[in-house]
């Protein structure tokens, strides 16, 4: 995102977007000193709670889901876990629920591959990628 086209963004937009940060930042930084199942569980608490006190706003699933991808490109080694656990968040404080889902695939070496995702209303959302239906779905939580 440009200088110049963050000032011409709406007050609450902005908003958006550093909220989109600090969650990007915050589950980044967790996901390197916290057990994976913490962390999980974490991303669901603050999600239900800033369900449960957001308000109605005029921010669409898209919209929202935009500002996280595009901060993400503002927080160094970022995974698309840690896209993924900030999205549901963001989008939670906005009203909207989510699901994250994480996926595994056998890579072309056999390797084993994953990636997380996150869906509103079936939809992927954050983290769409071309062969999405080649991931075996591990786990999901809303």
């Amino acid at each position: 995102m440009k200088l110049v086209s963050f000032f011409r963004l709406e007050s609450n937009e902005k908003l958006v977007f550093f909220q989109s940060l600090y969650w990007l930042w915050y589950f980044r930084v967790r996901l390197h000193h916290m057990p994976f199942n913490s962390l999980i569980q974490k991303a669901k608490d603050k999600s239900n709670h800033c369900l449960l006190k957001s308000k109605p706003t005029n921010l669409t699933v898209n919209r929202a889901a935009w500002f996280v991808n595009r901060a993400s490109h503002f927080v160094p080694d970022t995974t698309c876990l840690v896209v993924a656990f900030a999205g549901k968040v963001v989008l939670s404080i906005h009203g909207h629920e989510t699901t994250l889902v994480i996926g595994v695939k056998k890579g072309d070496s056999n390797e084993i591959l994953s990636h997380a995702w996150l869906e509103h209303g079936g939809q992927i959302i954050i983290g769409n990628l071309g062969d999405i239906d080649q991931y075996l779905q591990i786990t999901k939580f809303g």
